[in-house]
């Protein structure tokens, strides 16, 4: 098939003599999208896990998704949900299974896990974390070392090494870990 344009506002198309299918108009086979289903409720947030693992079937990751505050989603809790998934009541995808939880809490979590991070990256939070592990390995040293507080100390970097750390090239502050408003 060749495809002519007379002018920017008409196409033309040419029919191939060689065309094996002539009269059939062709599309590809589109599978229907089963993992990315969306919640009735904008408050919820949904998310596969894995629900057997291994020969033995392990739940594992299951158990531990439950304790970190995921319940099994219910059918009536989908908006575009294929009936073909819905197996004993739950939505499953071969070994994983769609749980859901509140968005608030898990952004809350989210945040949890990105403050952390910043926080062991910031060179402040490393001095300080710095001279509590010290001070923890100094006092279970069984015999007093006279001046040991004197001879062992963290390392600190002089004002100007602590300046080109607390900022990156493209001036993204480290305590804050997004991009500054300017």
């Amino acid at each position: 098939m060749a495809i002519t344009s007379d002018n920017v506002n008409k196409a033309t198309v040419t029919v191939d003599k060689n065309d094996p299918y002539p009269g059939i108009t062709a599309r590809p086979l589109n599978q229907p999208d089963f993992v990315n289903i969306r919640p009735k409720n904008p408050s919820l947030s949904f998310r596969w896990v894995n629900r057997s693992v291994g020969p033995q079937e392990s739940t594992l990751r299951l158990d531990q998704m439950s304790y970190a505050g995921f319940v099994p989603a219910l059918p009536e809790d989908c908006a575009n949900l294929l009936p073909a998934l819905v197996k004993n009541g739950k939505i499953v995808h071969g070994d994983l299974m769609l749980m859901k939880i509140d968005k608030k809490i898990l952004l809350s979590a989210e945040k949890y896990n990105w403050q952390r991070a910043v926080n062991r990256l910031h060179p402040k939070a490393q001095l300080q974390n710095g001279q509590a592990a010290l001070r923890q390995s100094v006092s279970e040293v069984p015999q007093r070392v006279p001046d040991l507080n004197r001879k062992l100390g963290v390392f600190r970097p002089n004002e100007a090494e602590l300046a080109k750390l607390e900022s990156q090239e493209d001036g993204t502050p480290l305590d804050l870990g997004v991009k500054s408003k300017e």
